[in-house]
């Protein structure tokens, strides 16, 4: 198993990778545009994905990384061609971001803090698709009462 300080490392340098492969691949998505539902009422989210907050408090550093994870609903996988973006609402600033899809059904979103936060706020716009469409979602995401 890795350190966090390597898996800290091996976030930052592949959110760099990530984001060039993503910028790369933006004109060659599967949907066009039009096919995106921009307007998604949150309450209906369950019908293509549920979603597990976790952070973790690493003693090496002073950084805090919180993961996002994705349990994709039965005919929907995360659209890797959408340049999917996290931004923090809050005074802690994301300094990476690594999406990794482990297993068929599931994508987690690591990011990675500026210090140690007690409460982070984040927006998040990603996108889903199944085999005839894809669906963009604009959510705010809240890690509250954060203990280290």
């Amino acid at each position: 198993m890795l350190h966090v300080k390597t898996k800290v490392a091996l976030i930052l340098a592949l959110a760099v990778f990530t984001a060039t492969l993503l910028v790369s691949q933006w004109g060659s998505a599967d949907a066009t545009e039009t096919h995106w539902n921009k307007t998604m009422d949150p309450s209906k989210d369950g019908n293509y994905y549920s979603m597990s907050l976790f952070v973790l408090k690493p003693e090496e550093i002073s950084n805090t990384v919180a993961v996002i994870k994705f349990k994709h609903a039965e005919g929907w996988k995360w659209n890797d061609k959408y340049p999917n973006k996290f931004i923090s609402n809050s005074e802690y600033k994301v300094l990476a971001k690594h999406v990794d899809l482990p297993s068929e059904g599931e994508t987690q979103v690591w990011l990675l803090f500026n210090s140690e936060a007690k409460n982070i706020q984040v927006q998040g716009k990603y996108s889903f698709c199944s085999k005839s469409q894809c669906v963009v979602f604009n959510r705010k995401i809240s890690f509250f009462n954060i203990t280290p």
